[in-house]
């Protein structure tokens, strides 16, 4: 098994962990799909895309909506479907802070990736500037019977 599919499984336990944890029911698709977990709690259901990421020397994590395919050296990279037909969320576990970050999947609209900062900038940008910290622990993954 390679590196980066070990980093993978370790994102998605992270991420089963944080769901299981709040009461959600987790399950994980046994064919190949868009989504790696569908999380479910009373009425709500979600499909979520489990990302492993490493902070950058700026203090940010890139996020990039497409997935990459490798069919012995045939190279497939593609884009997730429209956040309204599959995915609803990334979970992006970083382990150098051992945070995991659930960012909705409508904010990549129009984009082929995003970059989360995780320390403040040195310039002190804060327009158009997305910080992590505003997608750790949203308040919807531990309500019930209540819309987001």
């Amino acid at each position: 098994m390679k590196l980066t599919q070990i980093n993978g499984l370790i994102g998605e336990l992270k991420a089963i962990e944080l769901f299981i944890s709040n009461g959600w029911d987790v399950s994980k698709p046994i064919n190949q799909t868009d989504y790696d977990l569908h999380i479910q709690k009373e009425k709500k259901s979600y499909l979520i895309q489990c990302k492993y990421r490493t902070m950058g020397a700026r203090g940010t994590v890139e996020i990039k909506n497409k997935r990459t395919k490798n069919f012995s050296k045939t190279v497939i990279v593609r884009e997730y479907q429209p956040y309204d037909e599959r995915i609803n969320y990334f979970t992006i576990y970083v382990p150098c802070v051992d945070k995991i970050y659930v960012v909705p999947y409508r904010l990549f609209k129009h984009k082929s990736s995003l970059t989360l900062r995780l320390i403040k900038s040195l310039n002190r940008q804060k327009k158009d500037v997305l910080y992590a910290n505003r997608f750790h622990n949203p308040k919807w993954l531990y309500r019930t019977g209540s819309t987001h």
